[in-house]
């Protein structure tokens, strides 16, 4: 199995995910990967979000999700619960919102991600995937 070795537990054949086998499960369970910085800005996002969601990643970076999305959930109910997550710097999972596409309709959206904290526990943004 070529490519380095990811993750300290092996699988059931007994072999850890390689680099390439983890970017092509993360492309069959995504339409697009982001990273957001402390401040919670976009810093990166995958080319990928063009083709899948409709517009260009530099609509994104170094802005911030409210500023690109607003504050638009499917129930305010979630977004606040949403807004707790990441307050706290907690994972959240299948967050439901949506924006208007600038065509004049509304494109909905669902986002999971990760906390990324460095080597002193300093809480440095999020890594996350999001599904049109």
């Amino acid at each position: 199995m070529g490519g380095d070795m990811i993750g300290q537990e092996a699988g059931a054949s007994g072999e850890a995910y390689g680099r390439d086998e983890l970017a092509e499960l993360l492309d069959a369970s995504a339409d697009w990967t982001f990273e957001i910085d402390a401040d919670g800005r976009f810093t990166r996002v995958s080319d990928n979000i063009r083709e899948r969601a409709g517009f260009h990643p530099k609509m994104l970076l170094g802005r911030t999700r409210e500023e690109v999305f607003g504050t638009i959930a499917l129930s305010p109910d979630d977004l606040a619960r949403h807004m707790a997550l990441i307050d706290q710097h907690k994972p959240f999972r299948d967050f439901r919102g949506g924006f208007g596409a600038g065509t004049g309709s509304f494109r909905y959206f669902t986002t999971s991600g990760f906390p990324v904290f460095d080597a002193d526990g300093t809480f440095q943004g999020y890594r996350g995937v999001g599904r049109d």
